[in-house]
C-alpha cells in the first residue's frame, strides 16, 4: 500500500503538471487575443488560476461518467489543494470566506467518496461543487471584487 506521503506528492505533482499546461495554453490563448487594453498581471493570474480549477472539475465529470474513482479522487484532491494556494484569498470579504470555506468542504467530501467508491455520493458533491462555483462567481460579480485594484496595479488611465 502506497503512503500517504507518497499519494498526497503524486497528486501535488498531477496538479502542478495541470496547472503548466493550463498555464501554457492560456498564455497562448491571450497572446493571440489583441486586448483592448493591457490587463494587469494579477487579473491574469486569476483567470489563470481559475482555468486550471475548471480543467480539473471537467476532469471530475469525466471520472463520474466513466466510474474512474482515482481520477475523480486526485482531481478533487487537487481542487482542495488549491484552497491554499495565495491566489485563492482573492477577498477578506466575511461572505467570500465562507463561500472558499465551502468549496473546501466540498471537494474535501468528493475526494471522500471518491475513495470509498461512492458515486452517489460523489456526484451529489459534484452538483454541490458546481452549485457553490456558480454562487461564488455571481458573489464576485455582484460585489464587484474582481474591478478592486490592488495597491501595485494601476489602470493606465491618467
Amino acid at each position: 500500500m502506497l503512503s500517504k506521503k507518497f499519494c498526497w506528492t503524486t497528486v501535488t505533482l498531477c496538479a502542478l503538471g495541470a496547472a503548466a499546461l493550463v498555464w501554457s495554453s492560456v498564455g497562448k490563448a491571450l497572446a493571440e487575443d489583441k486586448p483592448k487594453k493591457a490587463q494587469p498581471v494579477k487579473s491574469l493570474v486569476m483567470r489563470t488560476f481559475m482555468k486550471v480549477k475548471l480543467v480539473q472539475a471537467q476532469a471530475i465529470l469525466e471520472g463520474l461518467t466513466v466510474e474512474d474513482f482515482d481520477q475523480i479522487e486526485k482531481n478533487a484532491t487537487a481542487m482542495f489543494l488549491l484552497t491554499k494556494a495565495e491566489q485563492w484569498n482573492a477577498s477578506k470579504d466575511a461572505q467570500f470566506v465562507q463561500h472558499s470555506k465551502e468549496f473546501e468542504r466540498v471537494t474535501a467530501k468528493l475526494a471522500k467518496y471518491a475513495s470509498e467508491k461512492n458515486l452517489e455520493g460523489a456526484s451529489l458533491m459534484y452538483v454541490q461543487l458546481t452549485l457553490n462555483c456558480v454562487d461564488c462567481h455571481r458573489f464576485v460579480r455582484d460585489k464587484g471584487l474582481q474591478a478592486r485594484k490592488q495597491p501595485d496595479e494601476k489602470d493606465g488611465e491618467d
